[in-house]
């Protein structure tokens, strides 16, 4: 109603004839919104995982929920197409602290010292092995590596250190994921708007 209300000011003073934006009403029943996921983006990284080849991320850490929330393009397309598409650079800007503090986790994992070490023996091995005609890394030696980092201890929650840089990778992983699902809802959005 505002909408048409403001059409017809435009045609009235300006001589301006505006064709009906077709927005959608201001609530939606498409689920999350991509402004609360936005604002959000720590818990949605830990709590979803992406799924690139479907290109949907389902929650897969319920917080004793009745429900399991699922976020698809659809749901992206929806919500970019009431709040308009100037909300994609906003959420690939939300996106960007985090992902810089996740990946400050991850140098300074690489720099301890120990793990450091660890990297730099599994360097000169794969030296060796090339200089000696062989190529790649074995089985045997990952597993051997994953053993001498675990031995490292781990952190305060008890968990290792191998075990938080997955979980690190994978938040990374899930927030990257969501920055692509909302461009590519927003370039669905504006292919649906073009004639």
């Amino acid at each position: 109603e505002a909408h048409q209300r403001m059409r017809a000011l435009a045609k009235q003073r300006y001589g301006l004839t505006i064709l009906d934006g077709w927005l959608p009403a201001g609530s939606q029943d498409n689920g999350l919104d991509v402004i609360n996921l936005m604002s959000e983006i720590h818990k949605l990284a830990a709590q979803y995982s992406y799924s690139v080849h479907q290109q949907f991320l389902t929650q897969s850490i319920n917080q004793q929920a009745s429900k399991i929330h699922t976020v698809t393009l659809d749901h992206l397309a929806a919500s970019i197409q009431i709040h308009g598409v100037g909300i994609i650079n906003t959420a690939a800007a939300y996106s960007v602290p985090f992902l810089n503090q996740k990946l400050e986790l991850i140098v300074k994992f690489l720099m301890h010292a120990g793990v450091r070490s660890i990297m730099l023996s599994d360097r000169q091995w794969l030296e060796n092995r090339k200089k000696s005609g062989e190529r790649g890394y074995t089985w045997s030696r990952a597993e051997e590596t994953v053993r001498a980092i675990r031995a490292l201890g781990g952190v305060a929650d008890g968990t290792s250190f191998l075990d938080k840089l997955r979980h690190v990778i994978t938040q990374i992983g899930n927030s990257l994921g969501y920055v692509r699902m909302v461009r590519n809802a927003g370039m669905r959005v504006i292919a649906k708007s073009l004639p």
